[in-house]
């Protein structure tokens, strides 16, 4: 039995960054950080912007128990706006997005740390060169998605090869 990453030299899949502001990014704002992507929208190769609309719903317990709206009508909690660049069969391949209180940077082309950093030092710094000052960060994350595939076709696969010592939460996981 063997389990292989999704790339030869690593299992990441996916990387994403999110930066979480402590209330929505204003409009003007918004549209500056926007204006600063489309600069070098060509350079790196990005599609948009695509408007994205926010809306906020309020759910009551009814009396019978179960969630309904607490007024039929949603109102607007924010906008913002995504550039991305999808493969030839449409999946998304790498995006950039503000929305609401967050700005979020994405790609499925992670190869090395290094070029990685340079993709996002390009595409990201400058705009939070930009909002850094004019917002208080709640958090910031770097979250790596792996993928690993099984090369034969078992009765029950054996996900403990996958665990290592260091890797206790996994270990419990895969029991």
């Amino acid at each position: 039995m063997t389990w292989n990453p999704i790339n030869p030299s690593h299992a990441i899949e996916r990387v994403r960054f999110v930066m979480k502001f402590r209330e929505n990014v204003p409009a003007k704002l918004s549209r500056q950080m926007g204006d600063v992507v489309s600069r070098l929208r060509s350079e790196v190769r990005l599609d948009g912007p695509i408007p994205v609309n926010l809306l906020n719903f309020a759910f009551q317990v009814g009396s019978d128990g179960k969630p309904v709206l607490a007024n039929q009508a949603s109102s607007a909690q924010g906008q913002g706006w995504q550039f991305s660049r999808g493969s030839s069969n449409g999946s998304p391949i790498e995006l950039i997005a503000v929305t609401g209180d967050q700005l979020i940077y994405e790609t499925a082309e992670y190869r090395r740390w290094g070029t990685f950093r340079q993709r996002f030092e390009k595409i990201v710094s400058p705009v939070i060169n930009l909002a850094a000052p004019m917002l208080d960060i709640e958090f910031i994350s770097l979250e790596y998605f792996d993928r690993f595939f099984f090369l034969m076709v078992p009765k029950v696969p054996q996900t403990r090869p996958l665990c290592c010592l260091d890797w206790s939460i996994v270990c419990i996981l895969t029991r």
